[in-house]
């Protein structure tokens, strides 16, 4: 009888550590989701759609607290100019392009996203510190070149490879 009743003690204490990190797990789980729904930023009334091609385009998104973040997507992109375009608030776009990895369908596609928001009348502008420094630039001017203007640095190079 004393096993018996010593057995059940141990089993009602695992049960409340259990319930215990299940409490916690929901906490941390509350203060995690909190930080990834943070209001959004609202758009002012005139408004200068920025689009950082520099370090590159994330091939997912993260949920994760740690993940790294500040890369957009394709479907960022290509829908953010989509949304920009449909928006009177939206002024301008600024693609800053020169850097960064890109393929050929992602350059397409931002293009054709470009001629969408150009199709509105309304300026679309590219910046680029340099087309080619240390790499290929041709994709990146291949983007640049769907826009109204460019804009290089002073001290920014040129080199362009070609298609194949």
């Amino acid at each position: 009888m004393g096993i018996l009743r010593g057995l059940v003690k141990v089993v009602i204490w695992l049960l409340a550590l259990a319930g215990l990190a299940f409490v916690g797990m929901i906490v941390l789980g509350l203060f995690f989701a909190s930080e990834w729904t943070k209001p959004k930023q609202k758009v002012p009334d005139q408004a200068v759609l920025t689009i950082d091609l520099t370090q590159g385009l994330a091939t997912q998104h993260f949920n994760l607290p740690f993940a790294p973040t500040g890369r957009p997507t394709i479907e960022d992109v290509v829908l953010g100019l989509e949304a920009a375009a449909t928006d009177s608030r939206v002024k301008g776009v600024l693609l800053r392009t020169g850097r960064g990895p890109l393929d050929m369908a992602q350059a397409q596609e931002i293009r054709d996203a470009v001629a969408t928001f150009q199709a509105t009348s309304r300026p679309v502008h590219a910046f680029a510190e340099t087309f080619g420094e240390g790499g290929d630039g041709t994709l990146h001017y291949y983007v640049a070149a769907s826009a109204d203007q460019i804009f290089l640095q002073p001290s920014g190079d040129v080199r362009l490879m070609g298609f194949m």
